[in-house]
């Protein structure tokens, strides 16, 4: 083997190592953002991609708005079916409301049984539409999983969805393009995030708690 030759085979063997721990370091990204149940994006996801599109929302105009979304009595499916039958249920649920939203919509597992959808650039009025959308068509599908013994079984099961937008947050006239260019670039993401993004989930979880409360399987908006 010549020198060339040599030196060309260890060329080929640092590329292949730094394609590797690319590949990796992506890996880990994906994991560190990513709900490994259901490939949806997770809590930490939407708390960062959530506050950067309620920045640009700010700037350009326009409102956003918050779906709130909890698989009514999943307890049981647990505790008839077991966890992996549960499991497969919050997929097949995640794949559903995936199949309902708009294509620039976001969804989120927010953790156990709860769902988050992220509407950028939306009116109240669309976003009941949607969230009734949603519902509707978790209502209509049969969801199939396997129970304990490993036998198929069907489920007809419904959804409870509280939505809030930001039309309706009390400060929202604190933030403004104008006010924005004003503050340290650095500390923006943080009030972004304590100011809008906390108190928005709060309001959308409020109205989920009364769409529960108010029987189930039904679209509440926050109400104040």
């Amino acid at each position: 083997m010549t020198a060339k030759s040599i030196d060309q085979e260890s060329q080929r063997e640092l590329a292949n190592d730094y394609a590797s721990v690319v590949l990796e370091k992506m890996e880990s990204n994906k994991k560190e953002w990513e709900d490994p149940l259901t490939g949806l994006r997770n809590r930490r996801a939407l708390m960062k991609e959530a506050v950067e599109s309620l920045i640009h929302r700010i700037r350009d105009g326009g409102d956003c708005a918050i779906l709130m979304l909890d698989f009514d009595h999943f307890k049981e499916v647990n505790d008839i079916y077991g966890h992996p039958g549960g499991d497969q249920a919050l997929k097949q649920m995640a794949q559903i409301i995936e199949s309902s939203v708009r294509a620039d919509d976001r969804i989120y597992r927010y953790g156990g049984e709860e769902f988050t959808v992220f509407l950028e650039n939306v009116t109240m009025e669309v976003a009941q539409v949607i969230a009734e959308k949603i519902r509707k068509k978790v209502e209509e599908t049969i969801i199939e999983i396997n129970d304990k013994k490993g036998k198929e079984v069907n489920l007809k099961k419904t959804i409870s969805i509280g939505f809030a937008s930001t039309k309706q947050l009390p400060n929202q006239e604190s933030y403004s393009k104008e006010i924005l260019g004003n503050i340290d670039p650095l500390k923006i993401k943080g009030l972004i995030e304590k100011d809008v993004l906390e108190p928005l989930l709060k309001m959308a979880d409020i109205a989920l708690y009364d769409a529960k409360r108010e029987g189930r399987n039904r679209v509440e908006c926050f109400r104040g």
